[in-house]
């Protein structure tokens, strides 16, 4: 998947892609990310691990969806190496501690945004990288697009 190097690069977490693939309706924040990404908007990325955990929580409670998740992960996520144990030790106080392999594979992938619906989870330093949910992120997309378009720069919320 050829992407635009000048892409706002978004880590999204294994909820945000189990959520994606049984999403209720295609204006669910989750699938709206992915679709974005598979549009060439956004640049998703996700680790190994992290892909593998969706598919395996997924073929344990929906075993139906996971031809869906596969299908949105090939057309829409960039799969990332796993980050390396020195990483995960850098990072380690500032996530849950199941939570550290995303955190350190979304710097070591160099995103700008981290995408969970766990936000209270991650607690990275000032500067490390941006936590939000999927709502929010789409949200504020939204808002950007409209201002920057429309020149009307009065409601733009920061980044």
């Amino acid at each position: 998947m050829l992407k635009p190097p000048n892409l706002l690069r978004v880590y999204v977490d294994a909820d945000v892609l189990f959520r994606a693939a049984t999403a209720s309706h295609q204006y669910t924040a989750a699938l709206v990310l992915l679709r974005l990404a598979e549009f060439t908007l956004l640049d998703l990325v996700s680790a190994t691990y992290t892909v593998e955990e969706a598919a395996r929580a997924l073929k344990s409670h929906l075993p139906d969806q996971t031809s869906i998740l596969l299908q949105l992960i090939a057309r829409s996520i960039r799969v990332v190496d796993d980050p390396t144990q020195a990483l995960l030790q850098v990072y380690k106080s500032q996530a849950h501690w199941k939570d550290v392999i995303n955190l350190a594979a979304a710097v070591q992938a160099h995103a700008h945004v981290l995408v969970t619906y766990n936000q209270c989870d991650y607690h990275p330093h000032l500067g490390v990288i941006r936590v939000m949910t999927p709502g929010e992120l789409v949200a504020t997309s939204r808002a950007a697009i409209y201002h920057v378009i429309s020149g009307d720069q009065s409601q733009v919320a920061p980044m």
